[in-house]
């Protein structure tokens, strides 16, 4: 019996590591004489699954494993990888025959059929208008709202498709706290002044009646339709998982050890249905092992909490810390060892300044943690990059003065004639930025430079836009476009637009004949006018064969439904091409590395922070005013009253809070944002193998030299100050 927790920081080898604990587990179960068990290994994405078995297999062949590798390539080796949704699906099927449930694979809705799910509860809810003055007073309030806020003009079924896209990706029992809230909210008269606090906190009421249609219409659909979402499937797991857990564990005996990557993304929910199973791998002599680092999570936005990888730590039979670099020159490494195990002792000076709203004793609490995340064993490595010259180091370019974006842009191009100089080409230089606007205001920059996002929404393609606009209700713009880009061929082209029309609208075309109409003007754009889209449209007619096959009776009306509430959104990710700057977002780094990396905007807040829209916090039940405890106390026929100890609610508290249960649930939500702001600057600066170069510019005027910001921070000449020779 085995709990190992592994550390590994950026470049120390994560997954070489966990490739090898997979060859040597499952190697120990082929030479045992035991046919039972087996190597379970849960990753968050399938490209990282698919990236695992390669590398496992690469392994196995290295280490002189002959048998593993050939059982691996015939696909009859023990070894299971999973994402966490695909492992929530599998114990969903084990539960269903136990719990008298269905457990076909119809059952589920997938996130694409979710459209049409949406848009068969507006077309109800719509209808409602006819008959329901209270329904349409309240989407009427609904509507005003969105005007106020949003300052522009809203139809009632984006009111409506917002309202049931939220229903649709939160758990059933969220979505019964959001009513149960509502109906509280209704229900007081002449509020006290405790229930006014509360009433601040939670998120903006949009009307009762609304809420409660919605919801009612997506419970008769799931009755009648009899159909669930993976969220239902998530709560019914983790009802399980925390109340009858020796309903998961029987699901125990298949693994003999199992391997969780990138453990720092989990989120509270997802571990709360992990533990049982892992303790009862452990309680069977099995092995259990969590590999992450903590410090690249970036993903508190979603949930993530890598608080449970340093529980688990503090509580493993096997500790250890990859502290050996493998992706970066030796300069990188050691200033980023300087930095980052100095960072939050450097930061205590800067703690009490600046704006109001970071308070001395926020700041204080959140810096406690860094200094936890940041000590000097779990920052300081080793560097182990092997470079066929010695050229590399780090160099921070100080703006003059805030919004001089001439100065910026000179910057740049001065690092750019220093790499031409050593010889690194355009594909191994790489832009980070921390948002997707800071991507246009890189291009209007440089507006010269050949920049290339890495990941691009299919729907930038613009054949492919102007294509199922026409394939909608041709307009002028779509008949000028044609006639511009083909000229003479426009008729031609025209032809086959209305050839595509007519083939998807006829009731008898299969789903192969609507896909070939498709294929063959998508052909004609990229053959002729726009080959720079064949990879767009390579990729929407994949998604789109697979939407008719599971859908072989879809028209005009569904496919386009599809393609502006999914289909123009699918990310193609573009791969670097030469001669060519590759863009990125610092999220979408992760896991990548360029020989040289540019990060041209350093200035994001550094100790501070804003609540900007509501999230879900636990809260005491002894914190809430008896009359909010008595509405939730519906909640007890899903959980029993005696783990009822606390409550998750959706808040959005501000900082100037005086109640001690709102002001920590604001430092937990504090302290979250600023190590997410410097896990961003972390994961940025390490993605380098050997020229790493940060443009920063002077903090505002309301803050003080050095104060809360990036910018501010590296106003102090002589911190991480290391300039390449």
């Amino acid at each position: 019996m085995s709990l190992r927790v592994i550390l590994a920081s950026a470049g120390a080898g994560k997954t070489q590591e966990l490739a090898s604990l997979s060859v040597r587990a499952l190697d120990q179960r082929l030479s045992s004489s035991t046919t039972e068990g087996g190597v379970l290994a849960i990753t968050f994405t399938r490209n990282a699954a698919a990236e695992l078995k390669a590398r496992i297999l690469s392994v196995a062949i290295e280490t002189g494993h002959n048998l593993l590798a050939r059982k691996l390539i015939l696909n009859q080796a023990p070894l299971y990888t999973s994402t966490i949704d695909g492992l929530i699906r599998e114990l969903y099927f084990h539960l269903a025959p136990l719990l008298g449930l269905a457990a076909y694979q119809d059952l589920i809705v997938e996130e694409e059929d979710q459209i049409e799910v949406r848009a068969l509860l507006i077309s109800e809810l719509l209808q409602k208008l006819k008959g329901s003055p209270s329904f349409l007073r309240t989407l009427r309030q609904a509507i005003r709202l969105e005007l106020e806020t949003a300052g522009k003009r809203v139809k009632p079924e984006a009111i409506l498709h917002q309202e049931c896209h939220r229903q649709l990706t939160e758990t059933p029992l969220q979505s019964h706290i959001r009513l149960l809230l509502h109906k509280w909210h209704t229900s007081l008269i002449h509020p006290t002044e405790e229930e006014k606090r509360w009433l601040s906190i939670l998120p903006t009421q949009k009307g009762e009646y609304l809420i409660t249609s919605i919801y009612q219409a997506l419970h008769t659909y799931r009755l009648t339709a009899q159909r669930l979402f993976l969220s239902d499937l998530t709560t019914l797991v983790w009802l399980t998982a925390r109340h009858v857990p020796e309903l998961l564990t029987e699901r125990a005996s298949l693994y003999t050890h199992i391997l969780i990557d990138e453990a720092q993304d989990t989120s509270p929910l997802q571990w709360e249905i992990l533990w049982p199973l892992l303790q009862e791998v452990l309680a069977q002599n099995g092995n259990v092992t969590l590999i992450g680092d903590p410090k690249q999570s970036i993903y508190a936005w979603r949930g993530a909490d890598y608080s449970q990888v340093l529980h688990a730590w503090d509580k493993a039979d096997e500790q250890k810390t990859l502290s050996d670099n493998f992706r970066s020159h030796a300069s990188i490494v050691c200033f980023n060892n300087n930095l980052y195990s100095k960072l939050p002792s450097l930061l205590e000076k800067y703690k009490s300044s600046g704006k109001k709203r970071n308070s001395y004793s926020y700041a204080t609490k959140a810096i406690e943690e860094l200094k936890h995340l940041y000590n000097i064993s779990k920052v300081c490595q080793t560097p182990k990059y092997i470079s066929s010259c010695e050229a590399g180091g780090v160099e921070i370019k100080r703006l003059t003065s805030r919004g001089n974006e001439t100065e910026r842009a000179k910057a740049i191009r001065e690092i750019i004639d220093f790499l031409n100089q050593k010889g690194v080409p355009a594909e191994e230089t790489a832009f980070l930025v921390r948002r997707n606007e800071d991507v246009a205001k890189l291009r209007s920059l440089l507006p010269d430079l050949p920049l290339q996002v890495q990941s691009l929404p299919i729907g930038n393609a613009t054949t492919l836009t102007v294509t199922l606009r026409y394939f909608h209700q041709p307009g002028p713009v779509e008949s000028c476009f044609l006639r511009w880009v083909a000229g003479e061929d426009a008729p031609y082209l025209e032809q086959e637009l209305d050839i595509l029309k007519s083939t998807v609208d006829e009731s008898d075309s299969t789903p192969l004949q609507k896909w070939k109409a498709f294929y063959k003007v998508g052909e004609l754009w990229w053959s002729k006018y726009f080959p720079s889209q064949r990879a767009h449209w390579m990729l929407f007619l994949s998604r789109l064969y697979t939407l008719l096959l599971r859908h072989p009776f879809y028209g005009r009306a569904e496919i386009l439904r599809w393609w502006e509430n999914k289909g123009k959104y699918i990310e193609l990710q573009i791969p670097s091409s030469p001669g060519i700057y590759p863009v990125t977002t610092i999220h979408r780094a992760k896991g990548l590395a360029w020989r040289a990396v540019i990060l041209p905007f350093v200035e994001w807040d550094l100790l501070s922070t804003q609540w900007r829209s509501p999230t879900w916090q636990k809260v005491p039940a002894s914190a809430l005013p008896p009359s909010l405890r008595k509405t939730l106390s519906a909640l007890d026929k899903y959980l029993p009253t005696s783990d009822l100890t606390s409550y998750l609610l959706p808040l959005k508290i501000s900082s100037d809070t005086k109640e001690e249960v709102f002001s920590e649930l604001y430092f937990a939500y504090f302290k979250s944002q600023v190590i997410e702001n410097v896990n961003l600057h972390y994961v940025a600066t390490t993605r380098a193998r050997e020229y790493l170069f940060l443009i920063t510019s002077p903090p505002l005027a309301s803050y003080q030299k050095g104060a809360n910001s990036w910018g501010g921070f590296w106003t102090e000449e002589n911190l991480g100050k290391q300039i390449i020779p």
